[in-house]
């Protein structure tokens, strides 16, 4: 690779690095899958950059092979599990944290991830589909159902997602 390529991906590295690791965090609840995946992701755009810098979406490109690996990562944990499970016992691994993310990690698998390519990575539609391998039919009618979703679970006041200062007596009044 020449110094002039070496020199471009190590712009585009640092400036889409954090972008992509907060979206396989966002994805996949586990910093250490994620953190893993994308290492993956950008090693291999790093191989072939002479190839995925013509891209259309280079980045979009990194994100579907951090995802394959993080599934494929996912898989081998839940052969190892299926073969361990009286041996080691395993805690959940928390996902990110706040109150929407409660809500997100309510979503389907499919969902959760079109969300978090949408508004974490910024992918468009379009780039979304290419990295999930859909079409850009199945992601608008994925990410709008997700948005419906999320749209109830936010707006139902009986939700113990709403901050507490919603659920508790004026403190001033009394």
């Amino acid at each position: 690779m020449s110094r002039r390529a070496s020199d471009a991906f190590e712009l585009w590295y640092e400036r889409e690095h954090p972008r992509v690791l907060a979206s396989l965090c966002a994805t996949t609840g586990d910093i250490n899958v994620a953190s893993d995946a994308a290492d993956e992701g950008f090693a291999r755009a790093w191989r072939d950059w002479d190839r995925v810098a013509d891209f259309r979406s280079p980045v979009g490109w990194v994100l579907k092979v951090s995802l394959n690996h993080a599934r494929s990562t996912f898989r081998r944990r839940a052969v190892e599990h299926r073969v361990l499970r009286r041996v080691v016992a395993s805690e959940p691994v928390a996902g990110p944290a706040g109150e929407l993310w409660i809500l997100v990690e309510a979503l389907s698998r499919r969902q959760r991830e079109v969300v978090v390519l949408r508004y974490v990575a910024q992918l468009r539609e379009r780039e979304i589909a290419e990295v999930l391998g859909l079409q850009r039919g199945t992601i608008s009618t994925l990410l709008s159902r997700a948005l419906a979703v999320l749209e109830v679970d936010l707006s139902d006041p009986s939700s113990e997602v709403k901050g507490e200062a919603e659920h508790e007596p004026d403190r001033a009044a009394g």
